[in-house]
């Protein structure tokens, strides 16, 4: 293949423009004043009166009432016990069943089976045999045929006993800022014991009688 290829050129990224918000406008407008209904607040409403109806039906003459006095609590009678009478009665002798006096009965005797087949010669048995330490077996160390050539120098072992290393000075940085002047402590009074304040036991314009007073000294 000869010549020169033509890629895709891509365009780079760029970030569009937000697009004005349009608002389109409206050519009905409303005209006048609007009537809303106006609420009433809740009242409370009148009872209407009880309504009760007239009958054309009225008793005549005299009613006899009976007195409230023989409405008192009383005990009745009791009723007589009257026992029915049974007109079939049982004629002859009924025959019972007899049962038995339990009797402990005797235990059988095992029975044992005999059987005619019987085995014949001698059974061998395998013999098992005890456990026994098994041998180590001895390692199997792999022969390299690669081997260095020449002199190899070592660090002496002396090197690596035990030392202290040197401590690093301590360097303190120096600071250019500087106070001036004097600068002002507050002072602080000495400490002084307080005076202890003297206990004040208030009067009471209230006292008791004679006779509590001499209750009271009589259980004392």
């Amino acid at each position: 293949m000869e010549g020169e290829f033509e890629q895709r050129e891509y365009v780079e990224y760029q970030k569009s423009e937000r697009p004005k918000a349009f608002k389109p406008h409206d050519n009905l407008k409303p005209e006048g004043d609007f009537e809303r209904p106006v609420k009433e607040k809740p009242k409370q409403g009148e009872r209407p009166e009880a309504f009760k109806l007239r009958d054309n039906l009225k008793p005549e003459g005299e009613f006899e009432g009976r007195p409230k006095d023989d409405y008192g609590h009383k005990v009745g009678d009791r009723a007589p016990v009257k026992k029915p009478q049974d007109n079939l009665y049982p004629e002859g002798e009924f025959e019972k069943r007899e049962y038995p006096e339990f009797q402990k009965a005797e235990r059988p005797k095992a029975f044992k089976p005999h059987d005619n087949l019987k085995p014949e010669g001698d059974f061998e048995r395998p013999v098992k045999e005890k456990p026994k330490q098994g041998e180590r077996p001895e390692a199997f160390k792999l022969k390299d045929n690669l081997k260095p050539e020449g002199e190899f120098e070592g660090r002496p072992k002396d090197d690596y006993g035990p030392k202290v290393g040197d401590r690093a000075p301590v360097k303190k940085p120096q600071d250019n800022l500087y106070p001036e002047g004097e600068f002002e402590r507050p002072e602080y009074p000495e400490f002084q014991k307080a005076e202890r304040p003297k206990a004040f036991k208030p009067h009471d314009n209230l006292k008791c009688c004679p006779d509590f007073c001499s209750v009271k000294m009589l259980h004392q």
